[in-house]
């Protein structure tokens, strides 16, 4: 795993055909981190094209809320949790049995999908979340969404969300 994206220098797999970040097509050519190149006591060099966000704001959404591949840590769980929590309080406000339809199964879907995430985080697949449809245990699930810690480092679901700068 000493290979880097070309276009926004992300680690990568040796065997991957496009960058899980970006979503670029990866060539033969897949660049590898220069290593005896730069000296030690030198400070890193930053190439300002690599600092700019590489998505636009269509595919950034995408990847906050319309994936189940990856890891969602407790604090970006919550907060999109609530996020969509305000947006099916539009149902409340609206009185309308058609309007609550379409608001409501979106925002279901959303959260199923961020707690997929959420599981993937604390190392359990995404079918754990079919615990939540037996009574009382669905309160321990959320539960455990909500409360336990993340597995800390890289686990079979991919990178550590921690480690990554990304929303």
């Amino acid at each position: 795993m000493n290979n880097f994206c070309p276009q926004c220098g992300f680690p990568i797999k040796d065997t991957a055909n496009f960058c899980p970040k970006c979503g670029a097509a990866l060539n033969t050519s897949v660049q590898s981190q220069p290593s005896s190149s730069v000296p030690q006591n030198s400070p890193p060099v930053v190439d300002s094209s690599k600092t700019a966000p590489s998505m636009n704001t269509s595919s950034q959404l995408r990847e906050m809320f319309f994936q189940i591949s990856g890891r969602l840590n407790r604090q970006r769980y919550i907060l999109r949790g609530l996020f969509i929590f305000a947006f099916s309080c539009l149902a409340l406000v609206a009185d309308n049995a058609i309007l609550n339809f379409f608001i409501y199964i979106p925002a279901s879907v959303l959260q199923i999908m961020l707690s997929i995430r959420r599981c993937h985080d604390i190392n359990k697949s995404g079918w754990f979340m079919l615990w939540s449809l037996v009574p009382i245990a669905n309160i321990i699930i959320s539960f455990i969404l909500l409360l336990k810690p993340g597995t800390s480092g890289p686990n079979r679901f991919g990178p550590d969300p921690l480690q990554q700068h990304t929303c």
